[in-house]
């Protein structure tokens, strides 16, 4: 009775190994490539410039500017596509050094909260 039961157990992992071996996939998996979305973008080409913010900008002609509550603050919005540029323009009046220690401190907590 034992030797039944073993030869029996031999069987059948001999035959679940076989299986594996048969049905088992020979190539390694092949990722999806990446989809990446058509934009069509609106057949107006020659750019508008927006100037009066402490900067100069050219842009599409189907952006639109919203502006902020401060000066050279605001989003330059692309509808057709649902897209939205920020602009924080900050003027450098001698306190380079103070501007780029606080964006620096901005870059840094981001990367912590991310």
């Amino acid at each position: 009775m034992k030797i039944s039961r073993i030869i029996l157990t031999a069987g059948i992992t001999g035959a679940a190994a076989v299986a594996a071996v048969l049905f088992w996939p020979s190539s390694a998996a092949i990722p999806k490539p990446k989809g990446y979305p058509r934009i069509a973008v609106p057949s107006e080409t020659t750019p508008q410039r927006l100037t009066g913010l402490g900067f100069e900008l050219d842009h599409h002609p189907s952006a639109r500017w919203e502006a902020k509550n401060q000066d050279g603050w605001g989003d330059l919005v692309y509808p057709f596509c649902q897209g939205r540029v920020q602009f924080t323009y900050l003027p450098v009046r001698g306190n380079l050094d103070a501007l780029v220690d606080d964006a620096q401190d901005l870059a840094m907590k981001h990367s912590v909260a991310a």
